[in-house]
């Protein structure tokens, strides 16, 4: 691939960084095989990080599933209660007939208490939700969630790191340039952060492949 093919390529490919390429590249001298072994590692290693994620991402997405359709058979009711009575104009009722609707979700909230918490239906529905928690399925989905989220953040920290490592690694190569571009953009989508460590990356990059110093 000649340099000015090449840098066709790295300027479509990254757009953002254009102003990056703008240097006049002359030809690359050939990449020293430990240049090319180390620059391997560096690429594999993010990519191995970026599928452990992935498959680890996946699990947690799968856990996240069973949790919600684990939710859906939690208790429900409605509870009959006598409501304090209410005058409105002419109007004045000592009590009056009514009901609420509670689920695990609000069975605590200072609302329902307030009408239901002292009758035996409520004391009933309590028990109902302490033993629905108290599942063994249910149990260890909740034992699961530690270990699926810790497991995940830790791999995403791992695609942090590695991508970290791919970016500082110094190139002096036109081609080999263009495929760091090219594999590491993706993370900097709605990051300036990270963006802006690709610029400084590309930038130091092409001032050896110029002869410039860095």
């Amino acid at each position: 691939m000649t340099v000015t093919t090449t840098r066709r390529a790295l300027l479509k490919a990254t757009p953002v960084i254009a102003a990056s390429a703008l240097l006049t590249a002359p030809a690359s001298a050939a990449p020293t095989s430990a240049d090319l072994l180390g620059w391997e590692r560096a690429k594999a290693a993010y990519l191995a990080a970026v599928d452990h994620a992935a498959v680890l991402g996946k699990r947690f997405s799968e856990w996240e599933a069973e949790m919600f359709a684990d939710k859906k058979t939690a208790p429900t009711a409605t509870i009959e209660y006598t409501a304090e009575g209410f005058t409105h104009g002419p109007v004045t009722m000592a009590s009056y007939a009514s009901t609420v609707d509670v689920s695990r979700g609000d069975y605590k909230s200072e609302y329902v208490v307030s009408r239901i918490g002292g009758t035996p239906e409520y004391a009933a529905f309590c028990r109902a939700v302490e033993a629905w928690e108290a599942r063994p399925e249910r149990v260890s989905l909740l034992e699961r969630k530690q270990q699926v989220q810790v497991e995940w953040e830790a791999a995403v920290e791992g695609c942090g790191a590695t991508w970290a490592t791919a970016v500082e690694f110094p190139l002096s190569d036109t081609a080999l340039v263009s495929e760091k571009i090219a594999l590491l953009q993706r993370e900097t989508e709605g990051d300036g952060g990270l963006l802006t460590e690709l610029l400084n990356a590309v930038a130091a990059d092409l001032a050896r492949v110029n002869g410039r110093p860095v």
